[in-house]
């Protein structure tokens, strides 16, 4: 069923010729994905990238992500068709992660099949997909925490360490993949939150030996993984003393800060705009993906009958969703920023200041909500089998409080609503936005249709698979819907757009270089035009697989010494050349002068 979900989800790459265009995956991931493959064709391994800002660590960047298995698939195939595998094969992985993390906390088929939906298509996930190694290394978090749960249930059992020995094998295995995937700061809060999940399971089952031996199995785990890895771990630490990262690190308050106004979203996950700079009006999240955190209006509902006593023996039950509810309010205090003291606090922990960006918290959420909301159909499918033939009082009673909600939400739309969520500065031509409104209508849509899906599975008299069947498809449309708003899909043939009139090698003196920035305004671009001028002037890294040399901005080694830099023809067919003189300060980054009129 899952797998048939990433099918109907990816059906645009499979069956009709398009794909998933997104910024930092074109201009970034896809370029250093085809430059290893090259290499790896050619049979060397790519230390050094020569055409990246003057040179630049390769296999050291854990983003390029050299040695991750999966990446395989673009040695094999071409780009667009690895791609589309590599996309189909983490969503599933993160979907099918979660279905077994909640089989462990166990939770009922359907529960869990809600769990993995929400998870996988949810708006973080999606949001994500366009940062590979966040979505490479996000796809796996789940199997940790089953695994590192399953480790300590292995050692209660028998006590042997050779039981134990199978569960801590495959961790390790995972947590190599989550570390070749190459994004730390996701492993560092799965590690968190596995940590969290492994002791409540062991203390709330009564099984005290087993919080220890979870934290064994995972230290060990984690050391063997770090010995597996260590070809790309030792370059790695290697090149960390001499990045960017080896100083302070703006921690991104007033760009990355989610401000408590904006878990609207939660109802309304279009409240505040949609991917793109003329369309985003996120106060202090300049991009949407920061603040994404919706998970379906189906699923949201469940989640409040997390704290309903499921009439059977439910300890376990509600000490899993209390420190559930516990991750969420956590990550939302972190994600808060410079509206929480949370994330300042967090500053002084060793290693923490290394990381960017406090929205980014929200993975914590993105976790422990479809494990709540997974809680909570469990529970209202038990509530379900024990009650006599009709939905019994607390469930009519959470079914009514979000109808009247429903209703409400229609009742305050208008511009005067959107002004508020939106600070109250919109643009005249905002306030009437026809992807407001109607992200406000879809939202009572399903909202309606969850309740209505919710309630028959209540009644006894609907066999507990149609009613169930009903929330896992009206969950799965919400968020297939709401996806089509996050990314967008146009043809193919943009992954492996050549830049026209490019010289071929050899044909010119010298070297050929790019000065072209302006990455940032490509976001959430839905112009397959925007596209091919980006590629026409070689955007990012989408100049590695040409042979042009890019001399524009910074990476993990800053430029330190006087450079000269030639600029591309200005407007006039003068070409222009600029000087970048070193500053004073060897720790403060050089000057650089944008070079030629090209398109902005």
């Amino acid at each position: 069923m899952l797998a048939a979900f990433v099918v109907v989800f990816l059906w645009d790459e499979f069956f009709a010729g398009r794909t998933l265009v997104m910024r930092d995956t074109m201009c970034d991931f896809l370029p250093w994905r085809r430059l290893a493959a090259e290499a790896a064709r050619e049979g060397h391994l790519p230390l050094w990238n020569s055409w990246s800002r003057f040179g630049q660590p390769f296999v050291a960047s854990p983003q390029s992500s050299v040695f991750y298995p999966p990446h395989l698939l673009f040695v094999a195939l071409p780009v667009a068709a690895a791609f589309h595998l590599n996309l189909a094969l983490h969503l599933f992985a993160a979907a099918a992660g979660m279905y077994g993390l909640l089989t462990r906390l166990r939770a009922s088929m359907e529960a869990a099949l809600l769990a993995g939906i929400v998870f996988a298509f949810g708006a973080y996930f999606v949001a994500n997909l366009e940062f590979m190694s966040v979505m490479e290394t996000l796809a796996w978090a789940p199997l940790t925490v089953l695994l590192v749960c399953r480790a300590g249930e292995a050692w209660s059992a028998q006590r042997s360490v050779r039981r134990m020995l199978p569960s801590v094998v495959l961790l390790a295995a995972v947590v190599t993949l989550q570390i070749f995937a190459g994004q730390l700061q996701v492993l560092a809060f799965t590690s968190i939150v596995a940590a969290v999940y492994a002791v409540t399971v062991a203390f709330s089952e009564e099984r005290r030996d087993a919080a220890l031996a979870s934290a064994v199995a995972f230290g060990t785990a984690s050391v063997l993984a770090a010995g597996l890895a260590a070809i790309q771990v030792l370059p790695t630490l290697e090149l960390i003393p001499l990045s960017i990262r080896a100083g302070e690190i703006d921690p991104g308050f007033d760009i990355a800060s989610m401000a408590p106004k904006h878990l609207a979203t939660m109802l309304l996950p279009l409240a505040f705009g949609r991917p793109g700079a003329d369309r985003w009006w996120g106060t202090t999240l300049f991009e949407f993906w920061l603040g994404a955190i919706h998970i379906g209006l189906p699923a949201l509902i469940l989640v409040s009958f997390a704290a309903l006593r499921s009439k059977v023996t439910d300890g376990p039950r509600r000490a899993l969703a209390a420190v559930s509810v516990a991750l969420v309010v956590f990550g939302v205090l972190v994600a808060m920023g410079k509206y929480s003291p949370v994330y300042a606090w967090l500053q002084a922990v060793p290693g923490f200041g290394k990381f960017r960006w406090p929205a980014k918290g929200l993975q914590f959420a993105a976790i422990a909500l479809p494990v709540l909301a997974g809680i909570g159909f469990d529970t209202l499918l038990r509530r379900r089998d024990a009650a006599r033939g009709r939905a019994d009082r607390p469930t009519l009673v959470v079914l009514a409080a979000w109808s009247a909600l429903g209703l409400m939400m229609l009742a305050v739309a208008g511009r005067g609503f959107f002004a508020w969520i939106n600070g109250g500065r919109l643009p005249a031509e905002v306030g009437d936005a026809p992807f407001q409104v109607a992200d406000l209508q879809r939202s009572v849509l399903f909202l309606a249709l969850g309740i209505a899906a919710l309630h028959a599975t209540a009644m006894r008299a609907v066999p507990r698979r149609a009613g169930a069947a009903a929330v896992l498809v009206v969950s799965f449309v919400n968020l297939h819907v709401l996806s089509r708003d996050i990314q967008w899909f146009t043809d193919a043939s943009l992954l492996e757009l050549p830049p026209p009139s490019l010289p071929a090698p050899g044909a010119m003196p010298g070297r050929i270089h790019t000065t072209f920035s302006e990455q940032y305004s490509l976001y959430g671009a839905r112009d397959p035009a925007t596209y091919r001028l980006a590629a026409s002037v070689l955007m990012g890294e989408t100049s590695l697989p040409y042979g042009v040399f890019k001399t524009y901005g910074g990476d993990a080694l800053p430029i330190q010494r006087t450079s000269e830099v030639a600029g591309v023809p200005g407007a006039r067919g003068r070409s222009r050349a600029a000087r970048i003189p070193m500053e004073p300060d060897a720790a403060r980054q050089p000057r650089a002068r944008h070079l030629g009129q090209g398109p902005r």
